[in-house]
């Protein structure tokens, strides 16, 4: 009896040394392409494991693809070096790499197929080489452990589920993009942090939904589309700017956005879908520029408007808010306190929208610091004939 037991383990450790041997080119398979002048690998042995390295040449002649599916399931491999030379990495050609901690991409490559590195779930970074011009469908979906992501400007399209449920905190969209596709980055549960493009148009389905860690996103002055639950629960998003460019927000944009108090147009209203804020921070203001404030009123709303002015590049805005008396002929600022070490100016424009801004000069007005909240109170009184309540004003700081 103790010989027999004795003989199990040592036929059970040959077939766990023989599931762990280390993996070599005898493990793949090879086939001709492109009339028989280059090599494609199609398929590897499931048990090979650790380090891979594969050839750059079989046979005397080059190796310039990996085939669909060829190393699915090969789920003992746990780094592997494609070698210069290969142009194209086939569908699913790594899925299901479950302990796949690294790839080294050739700088030759120039496409990657759908689902290529799908559930590679230790995966933790991935450099893709400039001259890949499209990231196809879930190529890296699912890739739980991937922190790191580097893009190369080339890529001018990422498609849908790209790199959902990825552990991405931020990532630099290259310029040439101009959609993020359907859940491209859905439940991505640590991204905080995007740059998007100028050139992005629009903003797809779910693009951003479960991102629950995002606090900071700038939407350029070209998107023009923003989708259905394009940022469904984006828990820690407090503020969020829309620019003039866009035109249509779809159902439910951005429902579930729990944190979300301020939200900033720019422009004239766009087509609201239905629920767009739903679920959102019960003290939700849309701040909107006071000459497109009627056409947000007509909408009728469920939620607070409020006028702002948009800060301009070339100086520091400090309004917090303003009033005009005009029993007393009194125009009412309360700013933040500015840097002393600008010039601070009282400005006007008729047009809010597009307008000139003038200064009015000889001011004569009382101050009145507020330790509490760290304000000024300037009051205005009759100093200038401009000063009425038809025109709008602000404090800039320049230097």
């Amino acid at each position: 009896m103790y010989q027999f037991f004795v003989t199990l383990l040592l036929a059970t450790l040959v077939s766990l040394t023989s599931v762990l041997s280390a993996a070599s080119v005898d493990d793949l398979v090879f086939g001709l392409i492109n009339d028989n002048t280059e090599y494609a690998v199609t398929d590897c042995d499931t048990a090979a494991s650790g380090d891979l390295t594969i050839p750059a040449t079989y046979l005397g002649k080059p190796v310039t693809q990996i085939g669909q599916n060829a190393f699915y399931n090969c789920r003992y491999l746990t780094s592997v070096t494609i070698p210069n030379g290969v142009v194209l990495i086939g569908d699913y050609a790594f899925g299901n790499c479950y302990e796949l901690v690294s790839v080294n991409l050739p700088t030759t490559l120039i496409s990657t197929g759908r689902g290529a590195f799908l559930l590679c779930v230790v995966l933790d970074s991935i450099t893709l080489p400039n001259g890949i011009t499209e990231i196809q469908s879930s190529t890296f979906s699912d890739c739980y452990a991937l922190v790191s992501v580097s893009l190369p400007q080339s890529v001018t399209v990422i498609g849908d589920r790209a790199f959902v449920a990825t552990a991405i905190t931020s990532i630099d969209i290259p310029d040439g993009v101009t959609s993020i596709s359907e859940r491209t980055f859905g439940n991505c549960t640590s991204l905080r942090m995007v740059d998007l493009p100028e050139g992005l148009t629009t903003i797809a389905d779910m693009a951003f939904e479960g991102c629950y860690a995002l606090t900071e996103i700038t939407i350029p002055n070209t998107v023009t589309l923003i989708e259905d639950y394009a940022f469904l629960l984006c828990t820690a998003l407090t503020e969020i700017t829309i620019p003039s460019s866009v035109t249509a927000i779809g159902d439910n944009a951005f429902q579930d956005c729990e944190s979300l108090t301020s939200v900033y147009f720019e422009g004239s209203a766009p087509n609201f879908g239905s629920n767009v804020f739903l679920d959102t921070h019960e003290e939700l203001t849309l701040y909107v520029q006071a000459a497109y404030l009627g056409d947000y009123q007509a909408l009728n709303l469920d939620y607070s408007l409020a006028t702002y002015v948009p800060e301009q590049a070339d100086g520091i805005y400090y309004t917090i808010s303003s009033s005009f008396d005009r029993q007393n002929n009194q125009f009412i600022i309360v700013s933040e306190v500015e840097d002393a070490s600008l010039n601070t100016q009282v400005q006007y424009t008729d047009d809010i929208a597009g307008g000139t801004w003038m200064t009015l000069s000889n001011l004569a007005y009382i101050e009145a610091t507020n330790a509490a909240d760290d304000t000024i109170t300037r009051t205005i009184t009759n100093v200038d004939p401009s000063v009425n309540a038809e025109r709008f004003y602000r404090l800039f700081s320049q230097p």
